[in-house]
């Protein structure tokens, strides 16, 4: 049911004719000006949330200084606006900034500190072809401090098959006063399993 409708039935039916097609003109008019009026309206609600923003998201990529890039799914520009919108300036807190990975990787993480805090593991829970790792990498580089290296873990499965022998290769050289000209300097080379 459109403005039409609602604008016709508005009216008692004694002050309209509603059959003299003058007044289903203008009523059809008018109806339709307010249809458009009305999703105009919606259109521009839907552009001011970020989550549901299209036409808009290139002028919210250049005034935050994101690559422009239409190839990306709206989903990964929507995602990537919104870590770069809860940015602070400086470095972002652990739980913040977990909290912007999974929004960017659609997929739980967590993140591991070693050596004094001086390195980082980015630990995905699992690995999706759809994540975009180049956005995930600059979001990543912009957040953490400078001196802080980082690396990635994704929930893949491996197995490490280990040994119970232990090969050990012995090689002994002729001492200086052994040695001459002509000699190759390896006298004898071993090899035991422990």
């Amino acid at each position: 049911m459109g403005f039409m409708d609602f604008l016709f039935n508005m009216f008692p039916h004694r002050w309209l004719k509603r059959d003299a097609p003058g007044t289903f003109r203008f009523f059809i008019g008018l109806g339709n000006v307010l249809d458009k009026y009305d999703e105009m309206v919606k259109q521009v609600e839907r552009e001011a949330d970020v989550r549901t923003a299209v036409l808009t998201l290139p002028e919210r990529e250049a005034e935050h200084e994101l690559n422009i890039d239409p190839s990306l799914p709206l989903d990964v520009r929507r995602s990537r606006l919104i870590a770069r919108m809860q940015e602070e300036g400086g470095p972002t807190p652990k739980k913040e900034f977990e909290k912007s990975l999974t929004s960017l990787a659609n997929t739980p993480t967590r993140i591991i500190n070693h050596i004094n805090e001086e390195y980082i593991t980015i630990d995905f829970e699992n690995v999706q072809q759809e994540m975009n790792f180049d956005v995930i990498e600059e979001y990543i580089k912009r957040n953490k401090r400078a001196h802080v290296g980082h690396s990635y873990n994704g929930g893949l499965s491996a197995s490490i098959e280990v040994k119970d022998e232990v090969i050990c290769n012995i090689k002994r050289y002729h001492t200086v006063k052994e040695f001459r000209v002509g000699m190759k300097p390896l006298k004898e080379k071993n090899e035991v399993v422990l």
